[in-house]
């Protein structure tokens, strides 16, 4: 068998060629316009990804700090298909580090109302902005004052600030000089006070943080 002859595995092939000058001429009458044709699609596949691919230079370094801060982070693309991906990501799409706890009862006097018990180092911000405290059930016959502590893995309590509810609200205000920084192991505990109020109920704080 000739060399030119193997490529015979097909019938058309072989009623179309029956010799090597007509299966020549049947390669480049029939076949090479497919594979041009291919050719230009393959390489308008590959003009389209680079298109929309990132390019190294186009990702800031710190992309990871800056999603993780209040930066907001913009990459975008050139070309007619990669125009429509405008923004990579905005401040705090992944790092968020919320927490919520909640009596649902009376609370007694100098109990613990909730914990926050750190599993990976957070921050959260001065004046806990963001954080949330709410009275879902009655609302306090007196004034509240809830005491906010931090305590390290090493067991060392301070005192970071407070929430406070006016008699009859349903909506508590902390306050809280600076930023308080967890790391892995420590503690952010909320204290009743003393005596506790005879009324309040439903008494739900939520926490925001974000990964340090």
């Amino acid at each position: 068998m000739a060399a030119w002859q193997k490529y015979k595995v097909h019938p058309l092939v072989t009623d179309r060629a029956p010799d090597e000058k007509s299966y020549l001429r049947w390669l480049q009458r029939e076949v090479h316009p497919i594979l041009r044709e291919m050719r230009s699609v393959v390489n308008w596949i590959v003009d389209q990804l680079g298109k929309v691919g990132i390019d190294a230079t186009d990702v800031p370094g710190n992309l990871e700090d800056k999603l993780k801060g209040s930066a907001t982070v913009a990459v975008t693309k050139s070309g007619a298909v990669g125009a429509r991906i405008l923004t990579l990501a905005t401040a705090g799409v992944y790092d968020g580090y919320d927490h919520t706890c909640c009596v649902p009862g009376l609370s007694s006097a100098g109990a613990i109302i909730g914990t926050l018990l750190a599993v990976r180092a957070l921050s959260i911000p001065a004046g806990f902005t963001g954080s949330e405290c709410k009275v879902e059930g009655t609302a306090p016959a007196a004034p509240v004052t809830i005491t906010i502590k931090k305590r390290t893995a090493a067991d060392v309590v301070t005192t970071v600030g407070t929430v406070t509810i006016a008699a009859g609200a349903t909506v508590g205000v902390f306050t809280v000089a600076a930023q308080v920084d967890l790391a892995i192991g420590d503690s952010l505990v909320y204290w009743n006070q003393t005596p506790a109020d005879v009324a309040m109920t439903g008494l739900t704080i939520t926490t925001k943080g974000a990964r340090a």
